[in-house]
């Protein structure tokens, strides 16, 4: 094995190695807990506020306008039912204000099926595993030229798998 082939080997080694570690530690601890979630990323809750109070400004100045323009059109124009946009408003206030209640139920449902995932007695998934593997399989067939190449493609499998996760 000459000096390319074992950087070429190394390379793909810590490729796959930093795809274990991905695929272990980093999915598996943000999960579907949203107390784990702000544990790592504590302004996540403070912007949650933030976008709660401004939903709730929002919804509020669109209900106060469209009572205003109801009460402006006069007798020819058709005027929205100012009970009807009221409860639709107060619907929607309270949708907003409650949205951390019902994000953390619909983790609660979905998530139990990805627990069961996550504690599955199936084998691990094992990039570095694969990674020497491929290399002796590539080491034997191809010289150094072809060993390049498949470190550009498990580059770009690296990238693709990250991307979709």
């Amino acid at each position: 094995m000459g000096i390319l082939d074992g950087i070429v080997e190394w390379i793909a080694e810590q490729v796959m190695h930093g795809l274990d570690l991905i695929n272990t530690s980093v999915l598996g601890a943000l999960g579907c807990d949203m107390s784990i979630f702000l544990r790592y990323f504590p302004a996540a809750e403070t912007m949650y506020d933030i976008f709660v109070a401004l939903a709730i400004g929002l919804i509020l100045l669109i209900w106060v306008w469209n009572l205003f323009k109801n009460f402006g059109i006069g007798g020819g124009g058709e005027a929205e039912d100012p009970i009807k946009l009221s409860i639709r408003s107060v619907l929607f206030i309270a949708l907003a204000y409650y949205s951390d209640q019902i994000v953390d139920m619909a983790l609660d449902i979905g998530g139990t099926p990805y627990d069961w995932i996550l504690t599955s007695a199936l084998p691990n998934l094992s990039f570095a595993d694969f990674n020497s593997v491929l290399l002796t399989i590539i080491g034997v067939c191809a010289n150094g030229a072809v060993a390049l190449i498949v470190l550009i493609l498990l580059l770009i499998l690296a990238w693709n798998y990250l991307r979709k996760h």
